[in-house]
């Protein structure tokens, strides 16, 4: 904040911009939320009752998430259903 020469205070903010993922697969949006809220994997994982490998898999794209777990994820994770 400072003030200009004209005696008004002006403010300045920078608004930082996060990367969506670019794709469009449940497993970036997964990694991506999962970051959002500070989270590794193993401690998202143990929240929703997974193993650890089996959320990389997820996030990776090799294995399909079930429907019981991602319901399970989205509300740990407090996303929107269409994502997944």
């Amino acid at each position: 904040m400072y003030q200009s020469r004209h005696g008004k205070l002006r403010l300045h903010l920078t608004l930082p911009f996060e990367k969506r993922p670019k794709g469009n697969q449940p497993g970036e949006y997964l990694r991506y939320y999962r970051l959002r809220n500070n989270l590794t994997t193993r401690q998202l994982a143990e929240q929703v009752g997974i193993v650890q490998a089996t959320l990389l898999k997820y996030e990776q794209g090799l294995a399909p998430i079930p429907y019981d777990t991602a319901v399970r994820l989205l509300e740990r994770l407090k996303i929107d259903v269409s994502l997944l």
